[in-house]
């Protein structure tokens, strides 16, 4: 079973430690210095990937699927940390991708595994964060 969190930025403190929830912020370019909560990008633009990793780390690998559509049939794979399967704990990775002039406008998420999250639950579980796609 995998399950998607959206919105899912934070922190908890259980033990005495503190423990943070991956974060993935999108942009359409790369020093944007305003923040929306649904980025418009441009097909055939690039989108540039800001991930914070959590407090036990997150995969390198986001995906990016349609609204509507499981991460099973993702249109890209797009690797953050670029040299190992994983990315580590508390950093902050950014990785640049260019959108295809072919993908449908509409809705997209950016997907990643947060390793906290899917160690607590048992199970696999990814956080997101949307954009929309014009043409």
């Amino acid at each position: 079973m995998v399950a998607l969190q959206f919105g899912s930025t934070g922190s908890a403190v259980k033990s005495g430690t503190e423990e943070k929830v991956t974060d993935i912020k999108l942009f359409s370019e790369k020093d944007a210095d305003t923040l929306t909560e649904t980025p418009v990008i441009r097909a055939g633009y690039n989108l540039y990937i800001t991930v914070e990793t959590g407090s036990e780390g997150s995969a390198n690998r986001a995906y990016i699927f349609k609204k509507g559509l499981t991460r099973d049939k993702r249109i890209a794979d797009v690797n953050v940390c670029y040299s190992t399967s994983s990315c580590m704990k508390n950093r902050v990775k950014t990785a640049k991708y260019r959108t295809s002039t072919s993908w449908e406008e509409g809705t997209y998420y950016v997907s990643i595994k947060d390793y906290m999250l899917s160690n607590q639950e048992g199970k696999e579980v990814f956080v997101s964060s949307e954009f929309t796609l014009v043409k």
